[in-house]
C-alpha cells in the first residue's frame, strides 16, 4: 500500500512538473517521427509535420547530440521558400530557437536564408552552422498577430535548406518592454559573472567632463556602464581593461573618432556608444570581433561603411549644437576641411544590413526600427498597413491572375503576372523571388514608398499580399507597355510609330511625376532610376513612372544623400558615380538622357554602333557643340518620325537635354523648371 501511495505521489509529482515546465511551451522536434520527454527538464518535444507541408526526414546519425538534434527536415528542389505556421498568443513576448544542425554537403557550405516573419514584419538572416556545440539562433520578439512564421529559404540550385530544431516559450507580461511589435532582440552572447570580476555602473550620475582614465587601473572590470550623463570629450585609453565584456556609454556629448583600442580588447561584446557626437567609419578590426554587440544610433556623422557617409561642412549635435567651421585660406586648412568633410558621414537609410533590436533609429517615416550587428547578413522591415494599400488575399491572387498563368514581365526581383480582379480591373501582381537580397530590399522599399506617394503620373500601388508567405506587390495594369518598349522593344510593331507630339506628352507626364516626387513629397524622393523602361503608358499613352526599388529618401533639409551608386548605365549621373553624392539633379540627368532617346529614337548605350556612336550623350556632346544653334537638327533626330515635327519645338527640347546633362550639377534645371520648358515645347505644337 505505501509502495502503491509512493509510486501514486512520484507520478502526480512528475505529470505536475511536467506541466509546469511546458506550459506554453512549443518544442518541435523537426524530422521526427513521435513525441519523446526530455527526462532532464520534462520537456516534451513532438514532430513538425503538423505545422508544416512538404520537406523530408532525415536523419543526422550523430548519437553524440540531444535525440531532438538527431533528425532534421530539408526542403529539396523545387521548393523555394517553405514556412512553418506557428501559433502564438497576441502582445505576449516570447523566447524563440532556431537549431541548424547537420546535412554535411561534399566541397559545398551550406547556404541558405530564413526569414521570421509577423503580421508587422519581416527579418530575413543567413543561416549559420555548428554541430558541436549545435548552432543556436535566439531571438525575443512579440506580435499583435495570432501566427508566426518560419520560413527556410533556399539561395542556390545547390544547397537545400534544411532545420533540425524550434523552440518557442511565452515569457511574463513585463518582461523585455523594450520589445515592441516591430523589432527584435537578437542573443549575441550569455554569461555568467563571478564575484571576483567587476561591474561599475555610472549610469545616471549625471557626471559632466570628460571620463576619467584612472578607469583604465580597473583590470578586473568586465563591465563598465556610463549611461544618460553629461559626459565630453573623447575616450581615454582603457585598452588595459582586458577582460572588459561590456562598455555602455549611451547618451552623452562624447565625440571625435571611435579608438582603434576597442578592437584590442578581446573579450569585448557589447558596446553602446548611441546618441553621442561621434564621427568618422566605424574600425573594421572592431567591425570583424567575435560576438559583438555595436549599438551607434543618434550619432549622425558616424558609419560603419565610408560609402554611406553623409557630407557636411558643419556638425549637428544630438541637442541641436551647432559647431561652425571657420574658413580660413591656406593649404593647410584647406587640406584639413577635405579631409574633414571625407569623414563626416551620413548613415544611409537603405541598403544596410539591419537587424530590430532594442533601441529605434527615427526615419522620415517612423515606422521602421532597425539595428544594426556587425558580422551578420540580416534585413529587417515592416510589412505595411496603409489605408491607402489594400491587403489581399492568396485566393484573390490565384483567381485574378488564373493560377498565375500570364507572366508578362521579369526583373530582379522576380516575375510579373497579369491579373483582373472580381470588379474587372486589370492588375500586374509582382512576385517577390528570394534568390536575391538586393531584390528583397528593393521589393520592400517599392512598398514603403509606394504606399504613401499618389500621383496621377506615378503607377498606382493597389495593394499587397502577404498570406502566401510570398510577398507579391499589385499594381494598375499600364496596358501600353513601355517608352521603351515603343522606341525598340516588342511594342514598336504593335502601336503605330510614335509621332513627336506623343513623345512629347509622354517626356511632359514623366517630368511631372519626378517634379511631385521632389516638391510635394514629404521626404522628397530621389528615383535613382529614371529611364525609358520606367516610363509605363496606358492605353491612351499616359505616361508614369514606375519601379521604386532603388529610390531613396531626402529630408527637406538635405540636399543629398551620400550612397552606393545604383541605376542603368548610360542613365546614371557622372557626378554621382564618381563622387557617391545623389542628388535631385542626379534625376535630371537621367531625365535628360530620356530626352535625349525620344529626340534620336535610340539607346543610350548602343555596342551595336561604331565607338564614336556607342554612347549617346558622347556621341551627341560634340555634335552640338559644333552647331550650337541646332541648325543641323535633322542629323540627330529618329527617323523613324519621317520628318514629322516642328523643328523649332524639337530644337527647344535639345537644348534642355543639353542643360539636364551638364557635368556639373549646380548647371542642371530643377525638375520644376523641366516641367516649364517642356510645356513651352509643346506651344511650337499647337
Amino acid at each position: 500500500m505505501e509502495a502503491s501511495a509512493c509510486a501514486l505521489f512520484l507520478i502526480i509529482s512528475w505529470s505536475v512538473y511536467s506541466c509546469l515546465a511546458e506550459s506554453g511551451f512549443l518544442s518541435l522536434d523537426c524530422g521526427g517521427i513521435g513525441n519523446l520527454t526530455d527526462s532532464s527538464t520534462g520537456i516534451t518535444w513532438t514532430p513538425d509535420d503538423k505545422y508544416i507541408q512538404g520537406g523530408y526526414r532525415k536523419a543526422n546519425n550523430d548519437q553524440t547530440l540531444e535525440f531532438y538534434h538527431q533528425s532534421l527536415r530539408v526542403f529539396p528542389k523545387p521548393l523555394n521558400k517553405s514556412c512553418y505556421h506557428l501559433p502564438i498568443t497576441p502582445n505576449v513576448p516570447f523566447l524563440l530557437r532556431l537549431y541548424f544542425v547537420g546535412v554535411r554537403y561534399t566541397n559545398l557550405i551550406p547556404n541558405f536564408n530564413y526569414s521570421i516573419e509577423t503580421q508587422e514584419f519581416l527579418s530575413l538572416r543567413k543561416a549559420t552552422f555548428q554541430r558541436n556545440p549545435p548552432q543556436r539562433s535566439e531571438k525575443i520578439l512579440v506580435s499583435g498577430g495570432q501566427v508566426l512564421y518560419i520560413c527556410l529559404i533556399r539561395a542556390s540550385e545547390d544547397v537545400d535548406p534544411f532545420i533540425s530544431s524550434i523552440e518557442l516559450r511565452p515569457l511574463r507580461q513585463g518582461m523585455y518592454n523594450q520589445v515592441k511589435s516591430r523589432s527584435m532582440l537578437h542573443m549575441r552572447a550569455r554569461n555568467s559573472y563571478g564575484a571576483s570580476k567587476q561591474i561599475s555602473d555610472l549610469s545616471n550620475r549625471n557626471l559632466t567632463g570628460s571620463i576619467p582614465s584612472t578607469l583604465g587601473n580597473m583590470t578586473a572590470l568586465v563591465k563598465l556602464s556610463l549611461d544618460n550623463n553629461h559626459l565630453t570629450g573623447g575616450l581615454p585609453d582603457l585598452s588595459k581593461l582586458v577582460i572588459l565584456e561590456r562598455l555602455h556609454l549611451q547618451n552623452n556629448d562624447l565625440s571625435g573618432d571611435v579608438p582603434d583600442w576597442l578592437s584590442e580588447l578581446p573579450n569585448l561584446k557589447e558596446l553602446f556608444i548611441g546618441n553621442n557626437n561621434f564621427s568618422g567609419v566605424i574600425p573594421q578590426k572592431l567591425q570583424d570581433l567575435n560576438l559583438l554587440e555595436l549599438t551607434y544610433e543618434g550619432n549622425n556623422y558616424l558609419c560603419v561603411r565610408k560609402e554611406e557617409c553623409r557630407l557636411s561642412s558643419h556638425s549637428h549635435g544630438r541637442r541641436g549644437k551647432t559647431v561652425s567651421v571657420p574658413v580660413v585660406v591656406c593649404p593647410i586648412a584647406i587640406a584639413g576641411i577635405i579631409s574633414l568633410l571625407g569623414i563626416i558621414i551620413y548613415r544611409k537609410k537603405f541598403g544596410r544590413k539591419e537587424i530590430a533590436n532594442s533601441g529605434t533609429q527615427g526615419t522620415p517615416t517612423g515606422n521602421r526600427e532597425s539595428r544594426y550587428v556587425p558580422g551578420q547578413d540580416n534585413l529587417i522591415i515592416s510589412v505595411p498597413s496603409t489605408p491607402k494599400s489594400r491587403s489581399f488575399s492568396l485566393e484573390e491572387m490565384m483567381t485574378a491572375t488564373k493560377n498565375f498563368s500570364s507572366k508578362i514581365g521579369q526583373g530582379g526581383f522576380g516575375s510579373v503576372f497579369l491579373g483582373e480582379l472580381a470588379e474587372g480591373k486589370q492588375i500586374a501582381v509582382k512576385i517577390l523571388s528570394f534568390f536575391s537580397e538586393q531584390g528583397i530590399a528593393q521589393f520592400l522599399n517599392e512598398i514603403e514608398l509606394l504606399s504613401r506617394a499618389h500621383h496621377r503620373n506615378l503607377v498606382c500601388l493597389l495593394g499587397y499580399c502577404n498570406a502566401s508567405r510570398d510577398l507579391m506587390l499589385v499594381y494598375e495594369y499600364m496596358s501600353g507597355g513601355s517608352l521603351n518598349d515603343h522606341l525598340y522593344g516588342r511594342n514598336k510593331s504593335k502601336y503605330p510609330k510614335l509621332g513627336w507630339k506623343s513623345r512629347l506628352k509622354i517626356a511632359l507626364h514623366a517630368a511631372q511625376g519626378l517634379e511631385y516626387l521632389r516638391t510635394n513629397c514629404t521626404p522628397k524622393i530621389i528615383h535613382r532610376d529614371i529611364k525609358t523602361a520606367n516610363i509605363l503608358l496606358d492605353a491612351n499613352l499616359t505616361g508614369k513612372l514606375a519601379d521604386f526599388g532603388l529610390s531613396r529618401v531626402a529630408a527637406d533639409d538635405v540636399s543629398h544623400v551620400i550612397t552606393a551608386v545604383r541605376g542603368t548605365a548610360g542613365y546614371v549621373d557622372p557626378k554621382y558615380f564618381t563622387t557617391h553624392v545623389l542628388t535631385e539633379k542626379s534625376d535630371v540627368y537621367s531625365f535628360g538622357v530620356v530626352l535625349l532617346e525620344i529626340i534620336c529614337g535610340r539607346r543610350p548605350i548602343d555596342i551595336t554602333l561604331s565607338e564614336p556612336q556607342v554612347d549617346l550623350v558622347k556621341w551627341v556632346m560634340p555634335l552640338v557643340k559644333e552647331d550650337e544653334d541646332f541648325m543641323n537638327i535633322k542629323e540627330l533626330v529618329d527617323k523613324s518620325m519621317d520628318n514629322n515635327y516642328n523643328k523649332d519645338s524639337v530644337i527647344y527640347v535639345a537644348k534642355l537635354a543639353m542643360r539636364c546633362i551638364e557635368s556639373e550639377s549646380i548647371d542642371r534645371p530643377s525638375s520644376s523648371d523641366v516641367v516649364m520648358e517642356i510645356k513651352g515645347a509643346m506651344k511650337y505644337e499647337i
